[in-house]
């Protein structure tokens, strides 16, 4: 499936208007190197808003706030440098088995109107093979998917993460409107 398509598909005239940003220039300012599927999200949508309550941010306001974030989740978590993941779920405060995603290899991109934020998780020099995270410094959902296949995900009820999907939330009156 080309999930860049389900999105237009979707929200057809939700264009940004914008066209292609430069990407060299951005990363070379940022530092950051982002991942394809988001560079061809943003570069059709841009910084973009589903119902207000859900946002997926441009790549200036990543890179700004990028080292604010890390602060906040030391001190949101007491300290603690990151989380076990076991089975997809993770929880700050438990040591459960599975991975160790330190909080140092997560780059925030997104927020919702519910206290969690959507994070990559940057373990990998390979933009590719980042993962998505979906934290509130407590309780962490990990998806191995890029932006694009996470959202058509979310979209179509298909994911399991009930701080995002929810009885009510997102339906077919779901809109695409651009950040401001």
């Amino acid at each position: 499936m080309n999930h860049l398509q389900w999105m237009k598909d979707r929200f057809p005239g939700a264009e940004s208007g914008e066209g292609p940003a430069d990407w060299n220039a951005l990363e070379s300012e940022s530092g950051i190197s982002f991942p394809e599927d988001y560079k061809a999200l943003h570069d059709h949508f841009g910084p973009f808003a589903l119902d207000d309550g859900f946002a997926v941010l441009g790549p200036a306001a990543i890179a700004r706030v990028r080292a604010g974030d890390r602060e906040d989740l030391g001190r949101a978590t007491g300290g603690k440098a990151g989380f076990f993941s076991g089975s997809g779920v993770g929880f700050t405060r438990l040591e459960i088995e599975g991975e160790f995603i330190h909080f140092d290899d997560l780059l925030r991109f997104g927020t919702t109107d519910v206290a969690y934020s959507l994070y990559w998780h940057t373990s990998s020099d390979d933009p590719r093979k980042w993962g998505i995270v979906v934290g509130d410094a407590s309780r962490w959902y990990v998806f191995d998917t890029g932006i694009t296949e996470f959202l058509v995900s979310m979209l179509s009820r298909n994911l399991s993460c009930p701080p995002l999907v929810q009885d009510d939330w997102p339906d077919e009156n779901t809109e695409l409107s651009p950040l401001r």
